[in-house]
């Protein structure tokens, strides 16, 4: 007779799995990936370190599976600001926004997704998400030239361009900064004003126009 797992056991697999996935991410968070020990994600998850790899090959496969788990999960967080009320310009600085404040936040953790090496794995998933990310921002880029809030130009390009440059402004600081719990509160100062620099040389590639934000101070010294 063959057997055949039942609703219950696999809803129990599934959340013993997503158990371990969520250790593993704390353990990335407090410390980055070179500090996880599969012994110490054991302990994190209350199973044994054998346990694990009845739901994960090795450490570089629970690594990838906690990447893409994060990653996914902000893709979908950025889709809904993306998505949601307002101008195409008013729903690009929130969604700007809303990934900058997120990974500073979280500093190790953003930092692990973004940039810490690590396994080969990884760095394929980092290259597929990052696609992703930018896809979020080539549909509402495009959405702005279609109604002519945003002058022509290419969508792919100009998406690819505000990834790019959010993820390398942001790898300074991030690797920087002290561990965080992930429910840390809102960024500092300093984080901030890298924040509103960001949103300036984006808003203004984007639109074409000198954009001026509230808090902007440098604007009266620079021009």
């Amino acid at each position: 007779m063959v057997y055949r797992e039942t609703d219950r056991t696999r809803a129990r697999k599934a959340a013993m799995r997503r158990r371990i996935l969520l250790a593993a991410r704390d353990l990335i968070a407090q410390g980055g990936y070179r500090s996880v020990r599969m012994a110490r994600v054991a302990e994190h998850a209350e199973v044994a370190t054998g346990s694990i790899y009845r739901y994960f090959r090795s450490k570089s496969d629970l690594f990838t599976q906690v990447f893409q788990m994060v990653s996914t999960h902000e893709i979908v967080v950025l889709a809904r600001a993306a998505g949601g009320r307002g101008s195409c310009r008013c729903r690009l600085e929130e969604t700007i926004r809303t990934f900058a404040e997120n990974a500073l936040q979280r500093p190790r953790l953003a930092y692990a997704m973004m940039a810490e090496p690590v396994d080969p794995s990884v760095e394929a998933a980092r290259l597929r998400h990052r696609r992703a990310y930018a896809r979020v921002f080539e549909r509402l880029l495009e959405e702005g030239i279609a109604t002519g809030e945003f002058p022509k130009q290419d969508p792919a390009v100009s998406a690819a361009a505000i990834v790019g440059l959010m993820a390398e402004t942001l790898i300074g600081p991030l690797s920087k900064a002290p561990s965080r719990s992930p429910d840390a509160g809102h960024p500092s100062e300093e984080g901030e004003e890298l924040l509103r620099a960001i949103l300036l040389f984006t808003l203004r590639g984007v639109t074409g126009s000198p954009i001026d934000l509230p808090g902007a101070e440098e604007e009266g010294r620079g021009g």
